[in-house]
């Protein structure tokens, strides 16, 4: 197997061993944007990750969503990195 894959395996385990945590298995909104964010990095579309496309794509926003009116973007990304802290603190 190439290391690549193999890389991304990995990835995409531990990820879906964070989701089943007992800190996630309550969050459905930030369980939904882990996985999300996951498959656009793991797809190698990183790139395209933009405040905008993760509030549609992710978090349900209309077209007409702007997030420099809404922060709704920015407050479940910070959510999630704190439950990501205190998943891997315990």
């Amino acid at each position: 197997m190439p290391a690549e894959v193999e890389t991304r395996n990995v990835a995409r385990a531990q990820v879906d061993r964070i989701l089943k945590s007992a800190g996630f298995r309550s969050a459905g909104v930030l369980r939904h944007l882990l996985s999300y964010l996951t498959d656009k990095c793991l797809s190698g579309e990183a790139d395209s990750l933009k405040e905008y496309t993760i509030g549609l794509d992710a978090l349900g926003k209309p077209e007409s969503f702007d997030p420099r009116q809404e922060s709704v973007v920015r407050m479940h990304m910070a959510r999630l990195r704190q439950k990501l802290t205190d998943c891997y603190r315990t």
